[in-house]
């Protein structure tokens, strides 16, 4: 009988081959910046931003500050790339689970062992043991691990299982995969869950599971379609929004007899039927 974990893994090898389908959302460029720039980086950055400001207020635009706002206004809006870190190793993955105190799920380990140490996966990809990829804010899962176990601090009733072991932050709700499992039960925990005022906190409600299994939410993940693909999709339901007997009766017409509808020689489909046109050349868009 086939192994079902090597024909994952054989799927996921495929799919992280292509850059674009790693993960489900990358942060910006401009965001991937400030938060590595550290506090002087930011200071920097903001007082840079406050002159920019004073020059604008008092001298108006001028063509340094135009192109330096272009390109700040790229940076936010291009996704950052990320290479893909190297598999982890056998000493890594130790360190990781001494610190830890507990041994990583089978399957997790083989996948940071023979694919990469994390950057792959829902949402913004799985962080990676320490030396691999890490959150938004450079965090490792030792460090999320850490950070979980603090809870008790701030509120003797919040004790984080410790076997519970974020693997995925989805900013403020984490993918946790359950090492007292041997298939690794998924559970996501969310912090906008907790209250103070609750029996416990909200401590039981800040809980849910997932998936049974770490395979079966990375199934889950490889069968749904990826970002890009759901924008396709949307795209082509908006453009069949609008029956083709309609788009022909209008891309029938001059570009004066639209005008005598009140419409643009380019853009009409789109001052007609607005999103539900679609990108269709007819109208010279």
């Amino acid at each position: 009988m086939p192994n079902t974990d090597d024909a994952l893994l054989d799927r996921l090898r495929a799919r992280i081959a292509d850059p674009s389908l790693r993960v489900d959302s990358r942060p910006s460029e401009f965001l991937v910046s400030a938060t590595s720039e550290g506090l002087a980086g930011l200071m920097s950055m903001g007082q840079a931003l406050v002159e920019d400001l004073r020059r604008l207020r008092t001298d108006g635009p001028d063509d340094e500050l135009v192109a330096r706002a272009d390109r700040l206004g790229a940076a936010m809006k291009t996704p950052a790339l990320r290479p893909l870190p190297p598999p982890a190793t056998p000493d890594q993955l130790a360190a990781a689970e001494a610190r830890i105190g507990v041994p990583l799920p089978p399957l997790l380990r083989r996948l940071f062992l023979e694919l990469a140490n994390g950057g792959f996966g829902p949402g913004p990809g799985m962080v990676g043991v320490a030396g691999g990829w890490t959150t938004d804010h450079g965090k490792s899962i030792e460090d999320l691990q850490a950070v979980m176990l603090e809870a008790t601090v701030e509120n003797p009733r919040w004790i984080w299982p410790a076997e519970l072991i974020p693997i995925v932050d989805y900013n403020g709700v984490y993918a946790c995969t359950d090492a007292s499992t041997p298939a690794g039960r998924m559970v996501e925990f969310d912090f906008e869950e907790l209250d103070d005022d609750g029996p416990d906190g909200g401590w039981s409600h800040a809980f849910r599971e997932v998936a049974p299994s770490l395979e079966a939410w990375l199934d889950a993940w490889l069968e749904a379609p990826s970002p890009g693909q759901k924008r396709a999709a949307l795209h082509a339901a908006a453009f069949s929004g609008v029956p083709e007997e309609t788009r022909a009766y209008w891309a029938s017409m001059t570009s004066e007899e639209r005008a005598d509808h009140g419409l643009p020689e380019v853009g009409w489909g789109r001052a007609l039927f607005g999103d539900a046109w679609g990108d269709d050349p007819r109208d010279g868009s």
